[in-house]
């Protein structure tokens, strides 16, 4: 059953998150796992907003992730030869530590991006607990805190 409901003045959609396994920056594979609480970020180098969400991402990486939130950082830029260069310089020069996983468009694809930022929550059922598109601002991080912190309970 597809359909969306309102908590907290959040948006809860519960649509079932296609599987995702995507090559990782620097070799191996990330993958969204059934059973763990999931941020999915979707953006790229040269896109603005996603600039300016990166270091509140930074921040919920440090913080959420030894509460056991997992973080999938999908890279949309154009495949090329120096793809993985821009990539890891972009990364270098903010100062970024998290995961990244280079998209071939099938998980842009999966979850319906059209649009960058993307930032997607996928609860431990599985389901699409929350849905964001653009640039994070002070009240979208507040409710993304809400959802994770109810997300891990």
């Amino acid at each position: 059953m597809l359909g969306a409901a309102f908590y907290k003045d959040r948006v809860v959609d519960q649509t079932p998150a296609p599987a995702v396994s995507l090559p990782k920056l620097g070799g191996g594979t990330l993958a969204l796992q059934r059973g763990k609480v999931t941020v999915l970020d979707f953006w790229a180098t040269w896109c603005q907003p996603c600039r300016a969400t990166m270091p509140k991402i930074q921040r919920m990486y440090t913080e959420y992730q030894p509460k056991g939130v997992e973080l999938l950082s999908v890279n949309t830029d154009d495949p090329g030869n120096d793809r993985e260069i821009a990539v890891s310089e972009f990364l270098l020069s903010n100062r970024l530590t998290f995961p990244v996983a280079l998209d071939d468009g099938s998980a842009q694809s999966g979850f319906k991006v059209a649009n960058l930022p993307t930032l997607i929550v996928v609860g431990k059922d599985g389901k699409v607990a929350w849905r964001r598109i653009g640039a994070l601002n002070d009240q979208d991080e507040r409710d993304l805190r809400l959802t994770l912190d109810d997300a891990v309970r």
